[in-house]
């Protein structure tokens, strides 16, 4: 039986509705996400685990504000690795993994390899991350930073 997981499920604009609704505020009950949506409960609620099944709707998590908690430093940090062989990357992969102050990872096509999301307390310990925890990673031969001075979105919904 094929894991319907990746297959593509076929959204109508209720459903398109639902996602856009529970995007804008993940505390919302199934009969506040029906009425915002406009259908009754029963209908709302089977359709939300339909996608859930589906893997369209992934959980609801609340979102922290990382600035209230401290961590004032957001980067992104672009890794080239030495050798590109089988056992580098994933050696690499669960590496960075370990790292906390790591929230974000994406293997990437062109010059760098990786592209990694950090947030840190301050620029001091952004540095002892690169020299200390980043750069020490299996297969790293370069790694290049970009600081963000100010948001300008974050934290967008997925267009539904």
């Amino acid at each position: 039986m094929a894991d319907k997981r990746h297959e593509i499920p076929v959204l109508d604009e209720t459903d398109r509705r639902i996602l856009r609704v529970i995007q804008s505020a993940d505390d919302l009950s199934i009969r506040e996400i029906a009425d915002r949506a406009g259908i009754s409960h029963t209908p709302c609620w089977r359709r939300m685990q339909a996608m859930e099944a589906a893997g369209v709707i992934a959980g609801r998590r609340h979102r922290l504000d990382r600035q209230a908690m401290g961590l004032q430093v957001r980067a992104w940090c672009m890794v080239t690795l030495k050798i590109h062989d089988s056992a580098t990357l994933p050696d690499f992969e669960r590496a960075v993994a370990r790292i906390p102050e790591v929230i974000g990872c994406a293997l990437l096509t062109g010059q760098e390899d990786y592209m990694l999301e950090i947030v840190t307390v301050d620029l001091r310990s952004f540095e002892a991350l690169l020299k200390d925890r980043l750069l020490p990673l299996p297969g790293v031969q370069h790694l290049s930073s970009r600081i963000a001075l100010r948001d300008i979105l974050a934290d967008r919904p997925l267009p539904a």
